[in-house]
């Protein structure tokens, strides 16, 4: 089986647990606090979605030319050896879509709780809005970066456009990483209050 294929069945598995995790205590009967259970759990899965996705963008930038250099797969010595150089930005790809999946459950869910004041602040609505144009743009920035040519750039410029794009991506990434997280341990600390 291929790692793309180990990916693939993960996302099943946690698709087919998510259930079994929100399943409501038998002294806590209230919808709202199930749903607040289902919400956190989404939360956490969102984050470890997230921090995979880091992870492995993080190899795959240390491997390929960006701004701060020409990579490890140039110099001859890639984290992953072969791997590193091609086949890891799939799997960066897979868990980019379930954090993109994971965010917009965890967001469309929160909408049915109730109004509270801690997701009422300003500064929760900013983190929230920060975490939400990285998560939406960074497959964009992504896919543009790795095939420039699906928005009309020629093969003469594709290798410096890759590498730009790839650049503003790795920016980007580390600020919607940065927020994201944040958002996800004051929502948890607090208890899903």
């Amino acid at each position: 089986m291929t790692r793309s294929a180990h990916a693939a069945v993960a996302v099943l598995v946690v698709a087919a647990l998510l259930p079994r995790l929100a399943v409501a205590e038998p002294s806590d009967s209230t919808s709202d606090a199930r749903l607040e259970r289902i919400h956190t759990t989404l939360e956490l899965i969102t984050a470890g979605a997230l921090a995979l996705t880091a992870g492995l963008g993080t190899v795959a930038a240390l491997n390929q030319a960006t701004a701060f250099g020409d990579g490890r797969c140039f110099r001859g010595d890639p984290i992953a050896g072969e791997y590193g150089c091609g086949n890891i930005s799939t799997l960066h790809g897979i868990a980019g879509v379930t954090t993109v999946v994971g965010f917009t459950a965890t967001t469309t869910l929160g909408l049915a709780l109730p109004p509270e004041p801690i997701r009422s602040s300003a500064s929760h609505r900013v983190l929230e809005s920060v975490a939400a144009v990285g998560i939406y743009t960074l497959p964009v920035l992504g896919i543009v970066s790795r095939f420039p040519g699906v928005v009309g750039v020629g093969p003469e410029h594709s290798l410096d456009v890759s590498r730009d794009l790839r650049t503003v991506h790795i920016s980007l990434a580390v600020l919607t990483a940065a927020t994201y997280l944040t958002l996800a341990t004051w929502d948890v600390l607090r208890g899903g209050k």
